[in-house]
């Protein structure tokens, strides 16, 4: 029987700019950068959840793998985040994979010399639709689609885990 591949959402956050990646299978069906300016209050947090509801209706989303900073680097506005998330896949019925950077470099998403300017590079000769977005990125001083390739990557780790449970 031929089983229906599920879109999975990847999403790599933080209190100013959240990276959001849609897989289906083997391919990338929607990726971006979505930037929030301004101090932490209510309204980017709205945004932010706005922004997720919308990728996940618009794909059906089943599956959800959300790359958060370290522990040690978890502001208001992070639990914020990840407590919102959580609540909106419970009530939707979405499964949540949470995993932070060590995760994604100890599953082997980037191989060899593992840090996020590897990962970028890796992923970006991985999609040749994305190559542009990291040879833009390695030229950044201050990064900007590294938390789009981050999201690429939670999403391509839960995948990972899907298929192997």
């Amino acid at each position: 029987m031929n089983q229906k591949v599920p879109y999975v959402l990847g999403c790599s956050i933080g209190t100013r700019n959240i990276g959001i990646a849609v897989l289906h299978g083997k391919r990338i069906a929607h990726c971006r950068v979505s930037g929030f300016k301004g101090t932490w209050n209510a309204n980017k947090l709205h945004g932010i959840k706005g922004r997720i509801d919308k990728y996940a209706k618009r794909y059906t989303v089943i599956s959800f793998s959300l790359k958060v900073p370290s522990p040690t680097h978890h502001t208001c506005g992070i639990k914020a985040i990840i407590a919102a998330i959580q609540e909106y896949c419970n009530t939707n019925g979405i499964h949540l994979h949470i995993c932070t950077i060590s995760e994604l470099k100890d599953h082997g998403i980037v191989e060899g010399r593992r840090n996020k300017k590897v990962l970028v590079q890796t992923l970006g000769n991985k999609y040749p639709d994305l190559h542009l977005s990291a040879k833009k990125e390695a030229n950044l001083r201050n990064t900007y689609y590294t938390k789009m390739f981050e999201a690429i990557a939670a999403a391509e780790l839960l995948q990972e885990i899907l298929h192997q449970g």
